[in-house]
């Protein structure tokens, strides 16, 4: 995702794929970085695509229990 990122710098779909490896290790504080520099991007999706739904994601869910991080996830935009 790292180079993913490298190659293409404004393609949301490369943060948050980034944002779900950190859910994946418990790392919160990078997928909560990663999640937002996603949705920041969200203008950029290609045509045809929609951003992902975090709140319906397996990676992301994991952090659920966390409800600083949860209000975040919820907050994000839905289109």
């Amino acid at each position: 995702a790292e180079m993913a990122i490298a190659a293409d710098p404004d393609y949301p779909f490369n943060y948050y794929n980034l944002a779900c490896a950190d859910a994946e290790e418990g790392n919160m504080a990078n997928a909560k970085v990663h999640l937002q520099q996603a949705f920041d991007r969200r203008a950029n999706v290609i045509k045809g695509e929609s951003m992902p739904d975090p709140t319906k994601d397996d990676s992301i869910l994991k952090l659920k229990k966390d409800k600083a991080f949860w209000s975040f996830v919820l907050a994000l935009p839905k289109s």
